[in-house]
């Protein structure tokens, strides 16, 4: 997916041929406003070989545009050398995390559980989009160990995601699968999943609950992504951010990224330490549910040590969102000023018409005033200068 400033547009390498997805990105960016910078932004995996191909050519046929590249850093952090011999500008930084600090720091979105609860007796599993077998295969392995009636869990369906995840159940009937789907769909915090336009499901991860953190032992993360590479999402960041221990369920190797970010990954307290390394899928889940069983039981044993770990995830994931805010803003500043359009996270940050608009007129002495509610606070001259040099209207109490 490739995102641009100040535009936003959708280029879907998954969908076509390498060839044609980068004339489709050299078009679009030669379409743009020569004199303003775009930010292109890789969220979706694909080959480094690929990212380094994609990067040449539009660098080569688009030599008017000073663009910034932004590249996931979970995915790509192996590659800074290749990314280093391109010469080109360029940022590592890791999207989910960066609209986590929007939404706990500036939209308020969501408050977050304090502390980790070792008295809790159930954990947690929160499935999103149900069409992967670390969703709705794994959910229904859960079912098949009696294990969900000592879960909070969560599974969305509609028409179109019942055909699509009828082969990943494909050891039952239909009458089998029509039941299991009818007993099990279930959302315990009230939060439905939209829609976008082509009518497929959309969760995003925020709001979110802290309830249900507060109340659970543990988390079971249902990661993003269960073929070609691991990716790490919000689904991880919120988990660590709600002082919570996890088990993680995804593509192997998951955890590598977390432990080089220095993460604590609670291997060390389980009867299976190297599932994530498994690569039969089968296998892996097997020995994912037996150390969900244990924890269950016996997670006691280890509390002092395991809230030590959850203290220290919670102190360096805080250090990494500010990190990643003060990273975006360091991009932001190099960017084309005096624009009304910022879509650099067109789902969280282009919602605050007040943000696009204040930092795109402060000066560098100006505090920051991240809501426009707080525009009241803002010295006297700074606020006469945002109405009567640029037209800023206040809100009418």
């Amino acid at each position: 997916m490739i995102t641009e400033y100040p535009y936003q547009m959708c280029v879907d390498y998954m969908a076509g041929d390498l060839n044609c997805h980068v004339q489709n990105i050299i078009h679009k960016v030669n379409s743009f406003d020569q004199k303003r910078k775009i930010l292109l932004y890789s969220y979706e995996w694909m080959s480094v070989n690929n990212l380094l191909s994609i990067v040449e050519s539009v660098t080569k046929n688009c030599p008017q545009c000073d663009i910034i590249w932004m590249f996931p850093e979970s995915i790509y952090y192996n590659h800074i050398d290749n990314f280093d011999a391109t010469g080109v500008n360029y940022y590592l930084i890791d999207i989910d995390m960066l609209i986590l600090y929007f939404e706990l720091y500036i939209y308020k979105s969501s408050a977050i559980n304090t502390s980790w609860n070792h008295s809790a007796n159930k954990f947690l599993f929160l499935t999103g989009k149900p069409d992967k077998t670390n969703r709705i295969r794994l959910l229904h392995k859960l079912d098949k160990h009696n294990l969900l009636h000592r879960s909070i869990w969560s599974f969305f369906m509609d028409k179109n995601l019942k055909n699509k995840c009828r082969p990943l159940l494909c050891e039952l009937s239909d009458a089998e699968y029509e039941e299991f789907i009818s007993n099990h769909q279930y959302t315990p915090d009230n939060i439905m999943p939209t829609f976008n336009s082509g009518e497929s499901l959309c969760i995003d991860g925020f709001p979110f609950d802290a309830t249900y953190y507060k109340d659970t032992l543990f988390r079971l993360i249902s990661e993003t992504q269960m073929f070609k590479q691991a990716i790490v999402t919000e689904k991880t960041w919120v988990t660590i951010i709600n002082n919570h221990p996890f088990i993680m369920a995804g593509y192997p190797g998951i955890l590598d990224y977390l432990k080089h970010a220095g993460f604590k990954t609670f291997e060390q307290y389980l009867p299976y330490p190297i599932y994530d390394q498994i690569l039969d899928e089968e296998i892996r889940f097997e020995q994912v549910i037996g150390n969900v069983k244990y924890w269950l039981d016996s997670i006691h044993l280890h509390k002092q040590e395991i809230n030590k770990d959850v203290e220290h995830n919670f102190q360096l994931m805080d250090t990494m969102i500010h990190n990643s805010y003060k990273k975006f803003m360091e991009i932001y500043q190099q960017l084309d000023t005096k624009l009304e359009v910022f879509s650099i996270l067109s789902f969280a940050i282009q919602r605050s018409k007040w943000f696009n608009f204040y930092y795109n007129i402060k000066d560098p002495s100006w505090p920051d005033c991240y809501v426009e509610e707080h525009f009241k606070f803002l010295p006297k001259s700074i606020q006469n200068e945002c109405i009567e040099v640029f037209g800023y209207q206040p809100k009418k109490c």
